[in-house]
């Protein structure tokens, strides 16, 4: 039986216990708040992070903002 997964930034990666969005970050290696996180192309605020969940087969994006002109 194959593991739950989600894909990130187009990568396949296996889905963490009780996935939210927090603990997907944090599996992942991903600290700070400089960056943004899109769930199934829709944009999660910060503050809800702890509470959505990323399901099976989820998309899940991660950018940072970049400086220049």
């Amino acid at each position: 039986m194959m593991a739950d997964t989600f894909r990130l930034n187009g990568e396949e990666r296996p889905l963490p216990a009780e996935a939210t969005v927090s603990r997907m970050l944090a599996s992942e290696g991903w600290d700070g708040a400089w960056f943004a996180v899109a769930l199934d192309g829709a944009v999660v605020p910060s503050s809800q992070w702890h509470s959505t969940t990323v399901a099976p087969g989820a998309e899940v994006e991660i950018v940072r903002p970049a400086q220049g002109g």
